[in-house]
């Protein structure tokens, strides 16, 4: 609909494959479509399931919404039965509250950790995620 409204040339695969990256949230759709709108008209791309594809990639985000920061997260815990979240802060080099708010949710949300009394756990390793470059 964001798009729709702004007239932009978007074909219904290009705005799905968007939406799904999303996070089922309209706030982050509407920021992504918007770097991807910045970088297709800075490549000089067209609107399509492909070049929208190699944005996303290019610029972090890869299957169902997973960021860099997501698949770095989850590579420290695979290593580790249990951390705490200062250590994890400080192996990020990510301010604790920017893990708790933006990182934590979506994972637990999608059954990859769990926050224990000594600290989070690693509960699933998803399959899906490319390997970092």
């Amino acid at each position: 609909n964001y798009a729709k409204s702004r007239s932009y040339p978007v074909d219904i695969y290009s705005a799905l494959l968007i939406a799904q990256v999303s996070r089922g949230s309209p706030r982050i759709a509407k920021q992504r479509f918007n770097r991807v709108k910045r970088m297709i008209a800075y490549y000089d791309f067209k609107w399509s399931e492909e070049n929208i594809f190699q944005i996303l990639n290019m610029i972090g985000i890869y299957n169902l919404g997973y960021t860099k920061e997501d698949m770095d997260y989850l590579e420290i815990l695979k290593d580790k039965e249990v951390l705490g979240l200062r250590n994890i802060s400080r192996i990020l080099r990510v301010d604790q509250n920017t893990i708790v708010r933006e990182i934590e949710p979506f994972l637990i949300e999608k059954g990859h950790i769990e926050i224990t009394s000594k600290g989070r756990r690693l509960i699933n390793c998803p399959q899906i995620l490319p390997t970092t470059q």
